[in-house]
């Protein structure tokens, strides 16, 4: 229960607002579920998500995933950081990896 507890949340947020009475919940969504309402490309699969403690934005995560058209990682190396585009025409869609 401790993952849930809200102290350890608000911890791992950095939050410096009063804990004392707070209306919250935690979603729990699955990987392919998180897949699909990014729109990535068939063959992508999702590897971790994650909440970095270099991240210059407190509300924000990173997502570790693979494919095909990705860099290689070697162990010991750092991952590539990446920034997809999307592409609306009518329908959105995944554009690039933007690598």
């Amino acid at each position: 229960m401790a993952d849930t507890d809200l102290n350890t949340v608000n911890m791992r947020c950095n939050s410096k607002r009063k804990i004392a009475e707070r209306n919250v919940a935690i979603i729990e969504i699955s990987y392919a579920f998180l897949e699909n309402l990014l729109l990535l490309p068939d063959g992508t699969q999702i590897v971790k998500v994650f909440n970095s403690d270099d991240n210059l934005y407190h509300n924000s995560f990173n997502i570790v995933v693979e494919h095909p058209d990705l860099p290689v990682h070697r162990e010991g190396e750092s991952i590539a950081k990446i920034t997809p585009t999307m592409e609306n025409v009518y329908t959105p869609r995944f554009k690039d990896w933007g690598l």
